[in-house]
């Protein structure tokens, strides 16, 4: 006999928000390389939403996919504009913060996810979810060297505010999206969904840098670098978290989405050389142990009933 349905649909709803995480943890180093390549981080960004969103709607036309309703397709796009808004940010962010401080200010979505999920439900979070919140924001502390950053500057830490408050922008748009985005077009197709969630992007990022169209950037060099950024950063997060949007509560997802510290610190280590200290270390495996708790629960759930 097979698995049980709702079983499978959760497990695999678990897996698309982790693979979400570590998505973007990748993400994060790609685009340094890309920029390392020599492009404007505005050309990088408006490549990657132009590219993922054809790539998007040329799948979407072969599979004869329909639009969704008038109400659901504004929610979508409005949507869209909050995930759009809250990458921009956070790639800004980055630019004026050390990656220690913007990854530290950015996971705080973690927490700020379950609160707009229990302002929703009118319901406290369980002591799991607490727990895990708990050792996720302590991970993240630890493992993005926020705290090695604090120590080697002799117990001063130097803040760039508009950093600081790009990045507070950026965890707060993306824990709201997280929680409506399982409310909105459930049934809409993973694909079709990810469409019209992206198509914003390509607005947002082109107020950003309206020369794009006109010939201040080499769109032929830039290409490969947009391709991956679209792949790793816009098309694989945007229909796995389509996907989790399906069983998965926002506060859930938030919490599994956390592994993209753990990527993007094995990512940087592997792929730009970045040192890994102890601190980062016992960081990683206190945040792998904050995302395992809400599993923890769900085991223990299937088994008092």
């Amino acid at each position: 006999m097979g698995a049980h349905p709702s079983k499978t649909s959760s497990f695999a709803a678990s897996i698309a928000a982790a693979v979400t995480g570590v998505s973007f943890g990748l993400g994060g180093t790609l685009n340094q390389i890309v920029i390392g390549w020599g492009f404007d981080i505005r050309h990088v960004i408006i490549s990657q939403f132009v590219i993922a969103s054809a790539i998007l709607g040329a799948v979407m036309l072969i599979r004869r996919e329909k639009r969704p309703p008038a109400r659901e397709l504004l929610l979508l796009l409005i949507l869209g504009l909050m995930n759009s808004l809250s990458t921009i940010a956070l790639l800004y962010g980055i630019n004026l913060l050390t990656v220690g401080q913007a990854v530290t200010i950015q996971f705080q979505f973690v927490w700020m996810a379950v609160v707009i999920q229990s302002v929703i439900e009118r319901k406290l979070p369980g002591r799991l979810v607490v727990a895990s919140v708990a050792f996720v924001i302590a991970g993240a502390f630890l493992g993005s060297g926020f705290v090695g950053e604090i120590v080697g500057n002799g117990g001063g830490l130097e803040l760039n505010l508009p950093g600081v408050l790009l990045s507070l922008t950026c965890a707060l748009l993306y824990a709201a999206f997280l929680n409506f985005n399982g409310k909105v077009a459930k049934q809409t197709p993973p694909v079709t969904r990810a469409f019209y969630i992206g198509v914003p992007g390509v607005v947002a990022a082109s107020l950003l840098a309206p020369g794009f169209y006109a010939g201040d950037c080499d769109v032929i060099a830039i290409a490969p670098g947009g391709l991956i950024m679209a792949l790793v950063f816009s098309i694989i997060p945007l229909i796995c978290l389509a996907v989790a949007a399906k069983r998965l509560k926002g506060g859930t997802v938030a919490i599994l989405t956390a592994l993209e510290l753990p990527a993007a610190v094995l990512s940087g280590h592997l792929l730009l050389g970045e040192t890994v200290t102890a601190l980062s270390l016992i960081g990683v495996a206190l945040l792998c142990i904050g995302v395992v708790f809400p599993e923890l629960q769900g085991i223990i759930a299937r088994r008092r009933c």
